[in-house]
């Protein structure tokens, strides 16, 4: 009986045992992760024969209607012949882009417009030629006032994402217009565009 005993009560030691080993303590935890998706686009400067970049600088140098003078890339000066009003540096062009991640409705495109930031100064005309396949607002803009210009609108006049527009710059210079009123013949020409 002893031996049954201790049968009996090894069994019951071992069933206690692995019981004990079956019901492990367990615990959980959560982590929420939490964002927001937000539409994005980017607009870049390149290409065309000025070799702009986004950020970049055309340096014109020292501009004269008489004399010698080597435009940069991309530019020409025609002074019209001698005594002849305005006569011009410009013919540089370069291309503007603009890119959409994640934006509403792509298919409205965007918005664009263009400034030289400060007014120029008096006798001079910044003018900006616009083609592309998207059909600009106006195909010559005048900068001078310092103004920002519609290229592209929310309405008929769209920009489409991903189309490159080529856009050219000529700055007509009246003889009459003075180095002291216009120094230094330097802008930046800002572009902003604004999804529709």
């Amino acid at each position: 009986m002893r031996r049954n005993l201790l049968v009996f009560f090894s069994l019951l030691a071992l069933v206690f045992a692995s019981t004990a080993f079956a019901s492990g303590e367990t615990a959980t935890g959560t982590l929420t992760i939490s964002g927001t998706l937000a539409g994005s686009i980017t607009l870049a400067i390149g290409g065309g024969n000025a070799g702009a970049t986004t950020g970049g600088t055309i340096a014109l140098g020292t501009v004269s209607k008489y004399g010698t003078y080597t435009p940069p890339a991309g530019f020409t000066r025609s002074n019209n012949g001698v005594g002849t009003s305005p006569w011009r540096v410009g013919g540089g062009t370069w291309t503007v882009t603009v890119n959409q991640a994640n934006v509403d409705t792509p298919s409205n495109g965007f918005a664009l417009t263009s400034s030289i930031g400060s007014a120029s100064g008096t006798g001079i005309t910044w003018t900006e030629g616009v083609t592309g396949s998207d059909t600009p607002v106006s195909s010559s803009i005048d900068l001078s006032n310092g103004s920002a210009h519609d290229i592209f609108t929310s309405a008929g006049n769209k920009g489409t994402y991903g189309a490159a527009s080529t856009h050219t710059l000529n700055i007509d210079i009246t003889d009459a217009a003075s180095p002291a009123g216009v120094n230094p013949l330097t802008r930046t020409i800002t572009f902003s565009a604004t999804a529709n």
